[in-house]
């Protein structure tokens, strides 16, 4: 039988922390229960072995969203129903909120009630408490130029494209514009605002704060080399960004 289950817990540890942990996967049977081991098979399927209130079984999922500005998702594809989505909200006094949601498979009634005791157990392992040790040292966030030829994903995690170019504000390090080469065989080229798309590490790619359609459906840019200002001024519109 599926069953949902929703908890939430307020923690005294940057958003960003908790993002960080809770994207070590291998760390799960550490705080969750059930769970025997999570494994990486590459950047975005991983391999789990759990048992919720009957024998152990193996399942394959994928990642359908890591976005450090707003949560971590998984589902499964292939072996019994499993999906999870983790929010991660910072509040004002520094600290934030985790909020978990699972939906899964169970053999008997009442198996799997221990999602408030997971977000507890987390909340101890982040604070740097109970087991493994000492966290990684924060990656490295690739430069502008090295953004291009990555995949782009939209804020589903949907690969839509390849980012063909990065676009600076004039006199700044920052990107203002990318430009996605959507499509079959690249595809046109489609200028996208940068302000909000993010570098994921967990799949190596950009993520994007639009949906698929809204990306495809966006105007494709005059030329191949810099945007026009044309080019900026229908992106703008198209994005609601004017």
């Amino acid at each position: 039988m599926m069953v949902t289950i929703e908890e939430s817990i307020d923690l005294a540890l940057p958003a960003e922390r908790a993002y960080e942990r809770w994207t070590r996967f291998e760390e799960f049977p550490s705080f969750m229960a059930g769970v025997t081991s999570v494994e990486r098979i590459d950047e975005r399927h991983l391999e789990w072995t759990a048992s919720f209130g009957g024998p152990e079984r193996t399942w394959t999922a994928v990642l359908t969203e890591a976005n450090p500005a707003r949560a971590v998702a998984w589902s499964s594809t292939r072996g019994p129903a499993h999906s999870g989505v983790v929010d991660i909200e910072s509040l004002a006094d520094g600290g934030c909120r985790v909020t978990l949601r699972l939906d899964f498979e169970v053999e008997e009634a009442g198996a799997g009630d221990e999602a408030r005791g997971d977000l507890e157990r987390f909340g101890r392992l982040a604070a740097g408490g109970g087991e493994p040790a000492p966290a990684d040292p924060a990656p490295a966030v690739p430069a502008p130029e090295e953004l291009v030829g990555l995949p782009a994903y939209d804020r589903d995690g949907v690969e839509v494209g390849t980012v063909a170019g990065v676009h600076l504000d004039p006199g700044s390090p920052r990107a203002r514009h990318l430009s996605i080469a959507i499509g079959h065989l690249g595809g046109r080229l489609h200028l996208v605002p940068a302000g909000e798309a993010a570098y994921t590490e967990l799949w190596n790619g950009v993520t994007l704060p639009f949906d698929a359609e809204e990306l495809r459906a966006s105007p494709a840019m005059a030329g191949e080399a810099a945007p026009t200002p044309e080019d900026e001024r229908a992106a703008a519109e198209h994005f609601g960004s004017a």
